[in-house]
């Protein structure tokens, strides 16, 4: 029961409204949602009953051939569909105009073009197209090619380069047998003179390999190109908010599949030169070509077509048997009570399969909670994220997936792989890229805006995602910093990206709450610096929060190495790991993204080098370098005492293996141990914090060296963020100061 509330306040919060449904479906909705699930039930038996009674009589009927064409070679393709019961069907539901219902009707029976389409208007209201033009059409603009063409060569060498012509061979074989394709023919037997070739290809779908045909020439010379809406799953849910409104509850969805689909609609056999499969012959290596009976899958024309079937079985779902469905192409969506889905599901695949004549796919009926047509919630997304991270570290740069090969040889082992593995390499590439695109660090701190999202999201009993951007104002309004609220803009931007659903949060509403949340905020907190005085008192005190020394030698290195190098401790300094013997200043960088390491510490020489694989400010990665300072008069960046080749690398040396971390510490233990070694030794005017050693370098660099360029390079900074680590009026006052002495020279 938990479950079922959580679900429906996911989707009574759903961006979809009635508004979105199409009137008949509203209709439906509500004459459903009014009547207990026996009496629904009750309804959809009488109505199969005469529409059984009917079909069965007008089987019978001595005209039932006029509605088909006796010489089509796929008429008993056709003749499983019942025309007349459909015809009949058009007319209970008051389908247009007699003359749209005939058109529809007639095509059912005697084919459908291969170059037009019905033009749908409103829930099934079809116009015909003018024969007269499209005859005009065709004979004047038709790419029309005789047998002796040059293409025909080019299209053989296609399929030689595809590589899975016997796989296309076999599934030829087998459309012929079932009636969907005329022949093989030689180019030279086809019984046509003129025709447009089609090229059979393979797609492959996971496990299963679906043969395609390349309609593109066929494509361009279909008369109309009528734009179609698919509902799809944004309907369903606009369905299933608007059941739960009407006080539907416990509310479970069925999906069934049409069975070969495309096939189930007969093509005009006056136009099958415009769409002539051709393929390689097992044998010979030959061109053949075949003759369409039905809609070829890869033309425009069998998709638009076959929209208008798919909207007719909606629509008579809903008019005639009050099954409240949405359909997406060949998949039909039910929604109704749990106790009645079955049923459901039952009645409407009786309805269509035995009475219509369509046939659906019983393994992909499926039944379940309603959850499944809903987003995902906070704590999926996070679990899903995860795992696309895991994913990203087994994957390996083989290939044209390695970013370090060159242009050219990606381009050269394109050229010489089939089109098909060209294409599946592509994909693979770019979903490699995309997949890696999540995982870092970034993503693990914008986890915890997602969590916090989520846990609005549950106090206010509103969906998750997508998010509304109503619901985000108030959100916004929680956060006591704009930065961040804007940082948790960005991680649910990013991740409704990765849901592929439109990410726009930034409305007016949300950026002026931002606005005003800056505007009162207190002034930003920022950490006491750990300056080398302090530093060196903090070094010299030996009581430490765990007794054990080896603990306290760890924490005065990384004291150490978080000053020297003006690291962050958390996420630069601490996951440190010892470089490997073959790590050398030339190649490090690389190396180190290669391996998919943190990082690389090692001595060359007299200096020694920090690698980064990436940094906040450099996601490509930084290499950090500090020289010996025990003879050095002046320390530009170092530790006057603690020499960072004489002191911190033995000690990586004696206590680390080569590819190790550096230190155990955990970073509770670091701060707690800082703010009590700072508390001793000197009196916070805000608060001590791991930060406070990369302020305090800052502001001893600053003191000591005139030119700002030497702190600039010292921290990385590459904007202006490095005023926040330093007393910006002594800088000021610098620039006055120097100004000043050039004016009176």
């Amino acid at each position: 029961m938990e479950e079922h509330v959580l679900l429906t306040s996911q989707i009574r919060t759903t961006q979809y409204s009635e508004r979105d449904m199409e009137p008949d479906l509203l209709k439906c909705v509500q004459t459903y949602a009014g009547k207990p699930t026996a009496q629904n039930s009750a309804f959809r038996q009488c109505r199969l009953i005469y529409w059984a009674d009917r079909a069965k009589t007008l089987r019978n009927d001595n005209s039932f051939g006029e509605y088909y064409d006796e010489h089509h070679p796929a008429r008993a393709i056709a003749e499983r569909i019942n025309v007349p019961v459909v015809e009949e069907i058009l007319h209970a539901m008051g389908a247009a105009t007699n003359g749209v219902k005939n058109e529809f009707v007639h095509r059912l029976g005697f084919g459908f073009p291969v170059v037009d389409d019905l033009r749908e208007e409103g829930v099934f209201d079809v116009r015909p197209l003018s024969r007269s033009a499209k005859k005009e059409f065709i004979e004047t603009k038709a790419a029309l090619i005789h047998k002796q063409h040059p293409l025909l060569r080019s299209l053989r060498r296609q399929c030689i380069r595809d590589g899975n012509w016997k796989e296309i061979a076999d599934q030829l074989q087998i459309e012929v047998e079932k009636g969907w394709l005329q022949g093989p023919y030689t180019v030279h037997d086809l019984p046509v003179d003129h025709f447009i070739p089609i090229r059979r290809f393979i797609v492959v779908q996971g496990e299963k390999h679906r043969g395609c045909d390349n309609g593109r020439a066929t494509n361009k010379v279909t008369r109309v190109h009528t734009p179609i809406s698919l509902l799809g799953i944004d309907n369903a849910i606009a369905t299933a908010a608007s059941m739960i409104e009407h006080g539907v509850e416990h509310l479970s969805q069925a999906v069934l599949d049409q069975s070969d689909a495309y096939k189930s609609l007969i093509a005009d056999s006056t136009q099958q030169r415009y769409a002539v499969v051709v393929a390689l012959n097992a044998t010979t290596q030959e061109l053949e070509c075949y003759l369409s009976n039905v809609l070829c899958f890869g033309t425009e024309s069998a998709v638009l077509d076959y929209n208008c079937l798919s909207r007719f079985v909606t629509a008579a779902a809903r008019r005639i048997m009050g099954i409240p469905a949405a359909g997406y192409f060949d998949d039909f969506h039910m929604l109704a009570r749990a106790d009645d889905i079955e049923g459901m599901a039952e009645d409407f695949q009786f309805f269509f399969s035995n009475i219509i004549g369509l046939i659906f796919k019983d393994a992909k009926k499926r039944t379940g909670q309603m959850s499944a047509l809903a987003y995902p919630t906070g704590s999926e997304v996070i679990q899903m994220l995860t795992d696309a991270m895991e994913r990203a570290k087994d994957g390996s740069d083989k290939g044209i997936r390695s970013i370090h090969m060159p242009m050219k040889r990606k381009l050269e082992a394109l050229e010489a792989a089939s089109p098909m593995v060209a294409r599946e390499m592509v994909r693979d590439a770019v979903k490699h890229l995309k997949v890696s695109s999540v995982k870092g660090e970034t993503w693990y701190q914008y986890f915890r805006a997602v969590r916090s999202w989520s846990r609005y999201a549950n106090a206010m009993c509103i969906a998750h995602f997508p998010i509304d951007t109503t619901e985000l104002e108030g959100y916004v309004s929680l956060h006591t910093n704009a930065d961040t609220a804007e940082c948790s803009l960005s991680a649910l931007e990013k991740v409704q990206r990765y849901l592929r659903i439109d990410s726009r949060l930034r409305t007016k509403g949300v950026q002026e709450a931002i606005k005003g949340i800056r505007r009162e905020q207190k002034a930003t907190h920022k950490m006491d610096p750990i300056t080398s005085q302090l530093l060196d008192k903090i070094l010299a005190d030996t009581k430490f929060s765990t007794p054990s020394k080896s603990l306290l030698r760890e924490f005065n290195a990384l004291a150490v190495l978080s000053y020297v190098f003006l690291l962050r401790t958390n996420n630069e300094a601490l996951p440190l790991c010892r470089g490997l013997e073959t790590d050398a200043p030339h190649s490090a960088l690389h190396d180190v993204k290669t391996s998919k390491r943190h990082s690389s510490v090692f001595r060359f020489q007299q200096e020694l080098h920090i690698v980064l694989a990436s940094r906040k400010s450099k996601q490509s990665g930084e290499v950090l370098t500090r020289g010996c300072t025990c003879k050095a008069t002046t320390v530009t960046v170092g530790w006057r005492s603690m020499c960072p080749v004489h002191y911190l690398w033995p000690f990586i040396q004696n206590t680390t293996e080569p590819g190790r971390r550096v230190f155990q510490l955990t970073y509770p233990i670091v701060l707690e141990n800082v703010k009590l070694k700072a508390d001793r030794h000197q009196k916070p005017v805000i608060g001590w914090g791991t930060h406070s050693f990369r302020r305090g370098a800052a502001h001893d660099i600053n003191d000591e060296n005139p030119d700002l360029g030497v702190l600039l390079r010292a921290g990385s900074w590459t904007s202006g963020t490095f005023k926040e680590y330093i007393d910006w009026s002594k800088v000021q006052q610098k620039g006055m100061t120097q100004v000043s002495a050039v004016t009176d020279e």
